[in-house]
């Protein structure tokens, strides 16, 4: 059995170990090294947030690396439900007893932690191709609906990024009044039962845009828990 002693001991070289992997995520998100290496060591120190700290940077680089399943194919599907749970991972941690749903984790996330700025740039980076207007709410159910596609059925070919500047990529989610499944589609992927939307934004953009928020989440719990 692994004694108190020995246990903060290993914590220790272990995060010894993982500090420049750790400032290397956190670098860009803050005005200098030494606000962001504040930022680490804060969380370092209590065990919630250590956890919440860490999550984030393993579960992002399996976003940015899942490319690597499969190099002959698109997977941003992939890379938007790893964007996805992320958001579901640091809000378990912070609260183990949650009883809400996951959508409804993450609707919160997107209307109340992600930066204002940032929610009018998602609004007007993803939008209808019907020319209607998408609303934070909106785009919160869309990215949901991708996570639950690709997580449930192993559909991946809902969604795609933008690769430059002028060439758009796009999401697909089914109709309000369709059944949740996409089976439906048949084998043909009948297009006329999906809402369809244009993405303006890249990977990128979008990552940076919920790791923002989900920094500003972990700050707003430092705040608490002082």
């Amino acid at each position: 059995m692994i004694s108190q002693e020995d246990k903060k001991r290993l914590g220790i070289e272990s995060f010894q170990r993982n500090i420049h992997r750790y400032f290397n995520f956190y670098r860009s998100f803050f005005d200098s090294e030494s606000l962001a290496l504040e930022f680490i060591c804060l969380c370092e120190a209590d065990i919630y947030l250590k956890r919440m700290m860490h999550q984030l940077v393993r579960i992002i680089s399996m976003a940015d690396n899942a490319y690597k399943l499969d190099e002959s194919t698109c997977l941003d599907g992939v890379k938007l439900q790893y964007l996805i749970m992320a958001i579901e991972s640091l809000f378990e941690a912070q609260n183990q007893t949650n009883k809400k749903t996951k959508s409804h984790i993450v609707s919160t996330f997107f209307t109340q932690y992600i930066r204002s700025k940032d929610q009018e740039v998602l609004s007007n980076g993803i939008v209808s191709m019907e020319l209607e207007t998408t609303t934070i709410s909106e785009i919160a159910h869309i990215f949901n609906g991708v996570r639950n596609t690709v997580a449930h059925e192993g559909i991946n070919w809902l969604c795609r990024f933008a690769e430059e500047e002028n060439y758009y990529g796009y999401i697909f989610k089914p109709k309000k009044d369709e059944k949740d499944s996409l089976y439906y589609l048949g084998d043909d992927r009948d297009l006329t039962k999906v809402d369809k939307f244009w993405v303006k934004l890249n990977y990128t953009a979008v990552r940076d845009i919920i790791v923002r928020g989900l920094i500003d989440f972990i700050n707003k719990n430092l705040e608490t828990r002082k």
